[in-house]
């Protein structure tokens, strides 16, 4: 069992309800699986025999399609930011052999100076189906801040995280219709359980921008106003 089968098989009970939200915009399960089926093609076009995938950190649709599309491939995603300093990434990608990174089109520019080769997430590529070649055991690969020396990567693996959903499955209020808030950023461990959970159970994943996440009256705001059931913030962030 691999983590995408555990969104797949919510998103064949669900197809009609609302699996994305940020901004104006949403998606259904329906088109969620369709986006991903879609650029899942793309990358094993593209990066057929590669391993670890950056994906750009930047919020959005596109980010949960990519993340979600990587995993489908078999292969494992590494968060990059376009805010971090250019030092950070490039110690980022030469620790951790990445070459290829998903990303917005208009991110292009900025992905290929740092020597990578990008997939866009905001585009339809209308491929034939293409066979995945392996299954990586690994999720997602997550750096530390490197305050202490060099940043050293974390790899996170399916078995583990399968079981952190099923238990929050089980002793949580996920299922269909909750919406959870998608607050922490993709580098930190909590954002796999905003992300995974909500969508493993049928629920609603509301994504929200810096403009909310750095604003601790605008997330209030915005949580009352999307009727927010489920979220995880840092303790500062609730200290009103």
């Amino acid at each position: 069992m691999f983590v995408y089968q555990l969104v797949e098989e919510s998103a064949l009970k669900n197809e009609n309800s609302v699996a994305v939200v940020f901004e104006d915009k949403s998606i259904s399960y329906k088109e969620l699986i369709e986006q991903v089926d879609d650029l899942a093609n793309a990358i094993l076009l593209n990066a057929h025999d590669e391993q670890f995938i950056g994906i750009s950190a930047t919020r959005s649709i596109e980010m949960i399609v990519g993340i979600l599309a990587i995993l489908k491939t078999g292969k494992t995603y590494l968060p990059l930011d376009t805010n971090y300093p250019s030092l950070r990434l490039q110690q980022l990608i030469e620790d951790s052999d990445v070459k290829f990174t998903l990303c917005l089109d208009r991110e292009n520019d900025f992905f290929r100076a740092l020597g990578l080769s990008v997939i866009a997430t905001d585009k339809i590529y209308n491929l034939p189906h293409i066979a995945v070649p392996f299954y990586s055991p690994i999720v997602c690969v997550l750096y530390t801040s490197g305050s202490t020396g060099k940043p050293k990567g974390v790899c996170l693996g399916h078995k583990g995280l399968i079981n952190q959903i099923n238990w929050q499955k089980g002793n949580g209020i996920a299922k269909p219709g909750v919406r959870t808030l998608q607050y922490c950023h993709l580098s930190f461990d909590a954002a796999f359980q905003e992300i995974f959970v909500p969508l493993a159970t049928g629920g609603a994943l509301y994504i929200v921008n810096d403009n909310y996440r750095l604003n601790t009256g605008n997330l209030l705001n915005y949580i009352n106003e999307n009727s927010i059931n489920r979220l995880f913030l840092p303790y500062v962030m609730v200290q009103f």
